[in-house]
C-alpha cells in the first residue's frame, strides 16, 4: 500500500513542478534535498550534434536520489530511439516541445508538447520525432541508473 501512495505522490509532485507556467519559474533552484526545474532551460538548450540523440541526466544518485532518476533528451527531427522495454523500470515522460510518436506495443500514438506519458515495466516502446521537428522531453524513472534494465527488441 505504501508503495502505491509513494508513486502517486511522486506523480503528483512531478506534475505540479512541470506544469508551473514558465513565467512563474525564473530559474532552476537547487537546495539540499530539493530541485525545481525551469523547463525553459531545456526548451532553449542547444543540441551539440543536431543529427544525434542528446541526453543528459538531471536527477542522479549524486543528488542523493535513491529510488528515482531523471533525464532530459532531444530526439532530432526524423530520428527515433531503439524499440525496447525495461524489466523493472516505471517511467514518466513529459513532452516539453515538438511533436512525434510513441510506439507502444507496435501501436503508434501521436505525442505533442504538454503530453505526459506513463510506461510500466515490460511495455515495449520508443519515441520518435516527426520529420519536420525535434522532440524534447523530461523523463523521471524508477530503478536507476539510466541503462540499468534496458532490453532492446529486434
Amino acid at each position: 500500500m505504501k508503495r502505491y501512495i509513494l508513486k502517486a505522490g511522486m506523480v503528483g509532485i512531478l506534475f505540479m513542478i512541470l506544469s508551473i507556467p514558465s513565467v512563474v519559474v525564473a530559474q532552476t533552484t537547487e537546495l539540499p534535498g530539493f530541485r525545481l526545474f525551469d523547463t525553459r532551460e531545456f526548451i532553449t538548450m542547444v543540441n551539440p550534434d543536431k543529427n544525434k540523440l542528446y541526453r543528459v541526466e538531471i536527477v542522479t544518485e549524486k543528488m542523493n536520489a535513491k529510488e528515482v532518476n531523471g533525464l532530459f533528451a532531444i530526439v532530432p527531427a526524423g530520428n527515433k530511439l531503439p524499440y525496447h522495454y525495461h524489466k523493472e523500470r516505471e517511467s514518466i515522460l513529459f513532452i516539453i516541445s515538438g511533436t512525434g510518436f510513441e510506439t507502444v506495443d507496435d501501436k503508434r500514438i501521436p505525442v505533442k508538447n504538454g503530453d505526459v506519458l506513463f510506461i510500466l515495466p515490460g511495455v515495449k516502446h520508443r519515441i520518435e520525432a516527426n520529420s519536420d521537428n525535434e522532440v524534447r522531453y523530461l523523463e523521471f524513472f524508477t530503478h536507476p541508473p539510466v541503462g540499468a534494465d534496458v532490453v532492446e527488441v529486434k
